[in-house]
């Protein structure tokens, strides 16, 4: 790979890959620069200079290199303190510096990634693209596949797209195939025994184990009773209904049940704010849900009279009529309160109650009717669970706010021209008349 594609890099951990290199990004006064990573000799050489007339790098460069070598020294201000903990981890290193290993499987991970992304990406500008639906392709179309990961892996991994793709594959052994299509088709299993100790029942010789999950596999049969069996019957997009992007493809809308899952992981990528509350209220009204009473694209107004800074809520991007629901974010989790960070909210008249990701795992796990339904604890009502992910701001909101201010300085200044104009001409007319 020669150089970049021009293609946003793909990033993770702070650290980043564009195509053509390897970086990560350093605060450098108000802006961010990119450092790639130097030779271990290079560097050295740098750090013991034979004479004191070569010129040395920024301090910027130096910090980049701490990141990349995994050199923890996050509190140094200067650059000669930032050098001689380098020069440290050099002398400890016997004159040598080797990369993290996971910092190396970060940036094979990144490269991976790159790719089927540059592809979609250019699939897209050619017009090649012909549905903007696309589902995070190990997910498939399984809605037990989600809530399989959520209990194997953790909940913490939610929340973040790469993390949900890397973990579904860490556990995508044959094994674990074969479980999730003996789930699909309701052939179901003991849980209580370790998966490679499990007796199988009869009809396993008749599935490929090697082969690969499809959507045609994941056929659920809606007379399959089981309680063990999560959300059975119900597909990941909502049928026969599309959100169209201003000024771009149309997109399915998901299911609720599947609201608290990122959207990036369900293959919504690239839009806005306003796009993700009109997805969510498209998808909520679908089940008879009224969106208007749980979210609202009009944060300002919600938000005006509360401190941000103190409740954390840099990223939200609408609220509520009350203004003090922002507390509750500030709060954390309305159950357990022992300071987690809220991942998510449920979709009820009492409006934005905060929860971490394990109490809204729980509340599900105990609320398995078919459809993805959980009790609020507050209000009783059946309602949807819902990520916070989908009212985090995105760069496109502050790429359009930005282009809707310039916009309303273009105004202000044609109104203030054309008022100037007018009293010019009022002056003038006053004039004439004087003078007849």
């Amino acid at each position: 790979m020669s150089g970049s594609r021009g293609f946003k890099a793909v990033s993770q951990d702070g650290f980043f890959y564009d195509g053509a290199k390897f970086y990560t990004q350093v605060s450098c006064g108000s802006r961010k620069q990119k450092i790639e990573r130097a030779d271990a000799d290079y560097l050295y050489s740098l750090l013991t200079p034979p004479d004191s007339s070569r010129k040395d790098r920024n301090i910027t460069f130096y910090r980049g290199q701490l990141k990349h070598y995994g050199v923890q020294a996050s509190s140094l201000k200067t650059k000669k303190a930032v050098k001689q903990r380098l020069l440290a981890a050099f002398e400890n290193a016997e004159k040598t510096l080797e990369v993290p290993i996971h910092i190396r499987r970060i940036e094979a991970q990144l490269k991976e990634q790159y790719e089927p992304v540059w592809e979609r990406r250019l699939n897209k500008q050619d017009g090649t693209e012909v549905d903007g639906w696309e589902p995070a392709i190990s997910l498939k179309n399984c809605l037990w596949t989600f809530q399989r990961f959520w209990s194997d892996v953790g909940m913490d991994n939610l929340g973040n797209s790469s993390s949900l793709q890397e973990g579904f594959t860490l556990h995508s052994s044959d094994t674990y195939q074969h479980r999730c299509l003996l789930r699909c088709q309701g052939i179901l299993y003991d849980e209580t025994e370790e998966a490679d100790d499990m007796d199988f029942v009869d009809d396993l010789d008749e599935i490929d184990v090697g082969a690969d999950i499809t959507v045609s596999d994941i056929v659920v049969s809606d007379e399959t009773e089981n309680e063990n069996v999560p959300f059975v019957g119900t597909d990941c997009a909502v049928p026969d209904l599309k959100y169209t992007v201003p000024g771009g493809p149309q997109v399915a809308v998901p299911h609720p049940s599947l609201l608290w899952v990122d959207p990036e992981a369900l293959g919504l990528t690239d839009l806005t704010s306003n796009d993700r509350y009109q997805i969510v209220k498209l998808s909520l009204e679908t089940k008879g849900v009224d969106a208007l009473q749980i979210l609202y694209r009009k944060a300002k107004r919600d938000t005006k009279e509360v401190s941000l800074s103190s409740v954390h809520l840099d990223n939200i991007s609408f609220g509520t009529k009350d203004a003090d629901w922002a507390k509750g974010w500030g709060n954390g989790c309305m159950i357990c309160y022992d300071g987690k960070p809220p991942k998510g909210m449920v979709a009820c008249p009492c409006r934005f109650k905060a929860y971490c990701m394990q109490c809204l795992q729980r509340m599900m796990d105990n609320h398995r009717n078919g459809e993805g339904l959980l009790s609020c604890p507050t209000c009783r009502v059946p309602v949807y669970a819902v990520s916070k992910t989908w009212i985090d701001r995105s760069p496109g909101d502050e790429k359009a706010r930005k282009a809707k201010k310039a916009e309303k300085r273009r105004q202000n200044k044609d109104n203030r021209i054309l008022a100037k104009c007018m009293r010019r001409e009022e002056r003038g007319k006053d004039i004439r008349l004087q003078q007849q």
